[in-house]
């Protein structure tokens, strides 16, 4: 029975299966050789905020300049970057409120040089209890390195994290013009 064709295939399915696991365990330990700090600068623009009457809550909508160089993150256990800001602000009942306002998948290296400008935010920034009038908001890029194989790093960039002050009053102007709309916001 030792010399049976299961037998055998089981014996060659193990091997392969206990190098693959050991191969797939070097790779991760490998992602630490490749030490990484992306650099961006961000500024805010446009900043306009109105309060939404029949819901009761703050709706803001800003634009934004980004220049970022993340290829320094691609090698060759990077699968992607997961890129995206978050808009963190603090009101008197919620003393941590954070809230992603636009995120990007990156793909490939050559794609992984940001440079936008007057780009709108994508998801709506609004505040559930009308708090955001004069609130400091702060701007910070993260990103999610996925690698092929091993852990999920979830980090900042550098430089680029800016406090917006909101407007101490909200805006007179019409919602279609402001591009913003409850219930669809894009």
């Amino acid at each position: 029975m030792l010399h049976s064709v299961a037998s055998r295939a089981n014996t060659i399915f193990t091997f392969y299966t206990t190098v693959l696991g050991v191969v797939v365990v070097c790779i991760a330990l490998t992602s630490f050789l490749f030490p990484f700090e992306p650099t961006g600068r961000m500024a805010p623009r446009d900043v306009l905020l109105r309060k939404v009457e029949r819901e009761q809550f703050d709706l803001s909508r800003f634009a934004f300049d980004l220049d970022a160089d993340l290829r320094g993150a691609f090698h060759w256990n990077t699968k992607q970057l997961f890129v995206w800001i978050t808009a963190e602000y603090e009101t008197p009942d919620f003393p941590q409120n954070e809230v992603v306002v636009w995120d990007h998948i990156i793909q490939e290296k050559e794609n992984a040089v940001l440079h936008l400008s007057n780009q709108m935010i994508k998801y709506p920034f609004y505040d559930r209890e009308a708090e955001l009038r004069n609130a400091n908001v702060k701007l910070r890029l993260r990103y999610a390195l996925c690698p092929h194989s091993g852990f999920l790093w979830t980090l900042e960039a550098t430089n680029a994290t800016v406090t917006m002050p909101m407007p101490a009053h909200y805006t007179t102007t019409p919602a279609q013009s402001m591009n913003m709309r409850v219930g669809r916001f894009m």
